[in-house]
This record gives structure tokens, C-alpha cells and sequence, in this order.
């Protein structure tokens, strides 16, 4: 009979202890402040951006589509960034890859919507998320010919399904239609409907000659090193299919790493403030020109430089290794 290796939580009373060690606590902090500026720098950026289009200070006097989706776009990255410094301050180093993977695909998207022809590419992006909106309508719908099939599936599998009434359905539906028949969106709709009924990969970016999936997007801005070496590194955590490195064998017993750490927190940081610093220059340059980039340089090295450069000269403890003595290069690292 095979013998069943003993599993143990390592160490046991720390598994899903949220108090970390004293060494480790100012480590977290230091590389919890570069993500929180980021978010709070990005934030003052759409609150300058605002401030100078209603004082006629900005190239974009009235609220435009392009301006409206880049905006929004910004908003959102605020959100993952601020995210971001939480979940670094509480060592949860496992979701951030998850967090940093949707902060580069918004980040590449504002690349690519602001690079040119913006007022298309808005349209695009806008046209998309509406069509989505609409497919969720169809299934949630009482009244829709895709809701039946819905219901099948809730029945067959047990869940409860998500239903509008009627009076939630129709007001949706009204709005979305509304906006798709707008004349900025026409071109754009029509376009997507021809892609899907060619059953080609496509995403917003796609319209107007853009490329089929992400990795054409960075390759076309010079970033397809970092969607081989980390975006993809990134998908497998929020895939599921990443789990080696939360687990070392050692003296015959699997040894299960602790939900929170300190791994990777250092590179997520940085990897944030790159992504949000690089993003507020491209929106103030695109809506300000020389007034935005001289304010971004000053708002740079004054506030955000001496915490980055802090986390780069600063080693975290534990950072590379959680247990020193699991590594043991004469067993195999699996079970049999």
C-alpha cells in the first residue's frame, strides 16, 4: 500500500495569521506607499484636467467622447491602483498579480485610444461595452428570446438565475438602443456586428485596423516583452493554473505557504507606479500639451520619485524564500 505523504500548514498558527512579523512590517509599508501615491497622483491628475477644461484652460473645451472614455479609463485605474496598496500593506501577494494584469490591459488600452484617432477609437470602446451590456440584457430579460435558454441552464445546474422585471428590462433596453443608434456610434456598431457574424477574436481595440487579441496590442506599443514575461505570468494566477510556488516538499511532508506573504510585493509596486506615472503623461499631454508635462515633472520628482526610489533600495525580508529550510534539491517537489 502507498504511503500517504502528510500535508502541514506552514508554519501552522501563521497560515491565516494577519499579524505579520515585526521585520516584516516596515517592508510592507514601504512598498505599500508607492502603489497608494500612484492612485493618489493619477487622482490629482483628473482633478486638474477638470478643473483647467472648466476654466478653458484645457485643448478639450467641452466634454467629448474621447475625453469622456479616457477619463473613465483613469478613473478605473485609480481604483485597481488604490487596490493595489491595500492588498500590498496586508501581504496579499497572490491577488495582486491579478490586480496588476487588468492595470496593464487598461493602461495599454488608454496607450492605444489616445495614440490617434481618438474619436473613433472612443466610439469603439463604447460601442463594445454597450453590445456586452446588451447581450447580459438578453439573458436577464423576461421578454427576450435568449432568456429561455438561460433559465434551462439555472434549472439544470441549480443556481439562482439573475432576472430584471419587466419594467427594469425595458428601461435598459430603451438606453442601450438609444445609444446605439446615435450617429457617433453608427460606424463603429456596424463594424463590430461584421466582425461577429465572422466569428473573428475581437475586442474594441480591433475596430478601425487595430489588432485581434492583447499581445498585438503590445507588440504594437512596444510592450509585448512585458505581456511574455509577465502578463501571461499574471494570467495563470487569475486562470487558477498557478499554484507550484504555493507549495515545497521537505523531509516528506508537502508544506502549504501562507496566505499572505511578502513575494513579489516589491516588482507589483513597481510594476503599478510605472504603469500609472507613464498613463497620467500621456492623458495630460494629450489634453494639456506642455502646461500638463511641466506640471507632471514637478508632481514626479517632488512626491512620488523619493518613495519609489526608497522601495528600490530597500530589500524585503522574506521576499525570495518564505521557508529557507524546505528547499531540498534531492527530493522531488511533487508527490508521487
Amino acid at each position: 500500500m502507498r504511503q500517504l505523504r502528510p500535508i502541514q500548514l506552514s508554519p501552522a498558527d501563521e497560515f491565516l495569521d494577519l499579524d505579520f512579523p515585526n521585520e516584516y512590517a516596515n517592508s510592507l509599508e514601504i512598498a505599500a506607499q508607492v502603489p497608494a501615491n500612484a492612485a493618489a497622483f493619477l487622482t490629482q491628475c483628473l482633478q486638474r484636467i477638470e478643473s483647467n477644461r472648466s476654466l478653458g484652460k484645457s485643448r478639450v473645451d467641452e466634454l467629448s467622447l474621447e475625453h469622456t472614455c479616457s477619463l473613465l479609463m483613469l478613473r478605473r485605474m485609480i481604483e485597481i491602483a488604490d487596490a493595489i496598496g491595500v492588498q500590498t500593506r496586508e501581504g496579499c501577494c497572490g491577488a495582486l498579480h491579478q490586480q496588476v494584469r487588468s492595470l496593464f490591459e487598461l493602461a495599454l488600452g488608454l496607450v492605444h485610444l489616445l495614440a490617434a484617432d481618438q474619436r473613433r477609437r472612443a466610439a469603439a470602446y463604447r460601442v463594445v461595452g454597450l453590445t456586452h451590456d446588451l447581450e447580459l440584457l438578453n439573458r436577464v430579460d423576461p421578454d427576450s428570446p435568449g432568456h429561455a435558454d438561460y433559465i434551462k441552464i439555472a434549472t439544470r445546474e441549480g443556481f439562482t438565475p439573475f432576472i430584471f422585471s419587466a419594467e427594469q428590462a425595458a428601461a435598459h433596453r430603451s438606453f442601450i438602443t438609444r445609444q446605439l443608434s446615435r450617429p457617433v456610434f453608427a460606424d463603429a456598431f456596424k463594424q463590430w456586428e461584421q466582425l461577429r457574424n465572422e466569428r473573428k477574436p475581437a475586442h474594441w481595440y480591433t475596430l478601425y485596423g487595430g489588432p485581434h487579441n492583447l499581445r498585438g496590442l503590445a507588440r504594437r506599443y512596444d510592450n509585448e516583452g512585458i505581456y511574455l514575461d509577465l502578463y501571461k505570468y499574471w494570467s495563470r494566477y487569475t486562470h487558477g493554473t498557478e499554484t507550484r510556488s504555493d507549495h515545497a516538499l521537505h523531509g516528506g511532508t508537502i508544506y502549504l505557504r501562507p496566505v499572505r506573504w511578502i513575494s513579489g510585493l516589491k516588482s507589483n509596486a513597481l510594476i503599478t507606479h510605472t504603469l500609472c506615472v507613464e498613463s497620467a503623461k500621456r492623458v495630460l499631454a494629450f489634453f494639456e500639451s506642455n502646461s500638463g508635462l511641466s506640471w507632471w515633472r514637478y508632481r514626479f520628482h517632488a512626491h512620488l520619485r523619493p518613495t519609489v526610489e526608497q522601495l528600490r533600495k530597500h530589500t524585503l525580508n522574506g521576499e525570495d524564500s518564505w521557508h529557507p529550510p524546505l528547499s531540498d534539491p534531492n527530493t522531488n517537489d511533487e508527490p508521487d
